[in-house]
């Protein structure tokens, strides 16, 4: 990775490091499907969808973000106590080091 300073545009159209390579056809696949019904909707054709075809990905995708979510928190979290106990150690070791100092008799 090069970290030399660059400006933000040359750091979004990025495209070496990024995902989007890997996913232009896809994305170019969905848009014109949804081109396609927008100017189905647009003229008045009679389109059906089934419900179960979108509240099941709905309610997966749902549930995947949110044990994404409990995740990602319960790692923040557990970091965060371990910062918390360095920073309470520390103290602990400046106090000891401080009364350690204060106690020894000068030779």
């Amino acid at each position: 990775m090069d970290y030399r300073r660059k400006s933000w545009f040359h750091i979004i159209f990025d495209f070496k490091s990024s995902v989007i390579p890997n996913i232009w056809l896809r994305v170019l696949v969905i848009m014109i499907f949804a081109l396609l019904v927008t100017i189905a909707h647009g003229n008045n054709l009679p389109m059906n969808q089934p419900i179960l075809g979108s509240i099941i990905p709905g309610i997966v995708l749902g549930l995947f973000l949110v044990f994404r979510t409990n995740t990602a928190y319960d790692r923040y979290w557990g970091g965060r106590k371990l910062i918390g106990l360095i920073s309470k150690n520390c103290c602990i070791m400046a106090k000891n080091i401080k009364n350690i100092i204060v106690f020894v008799p000068d030779l």
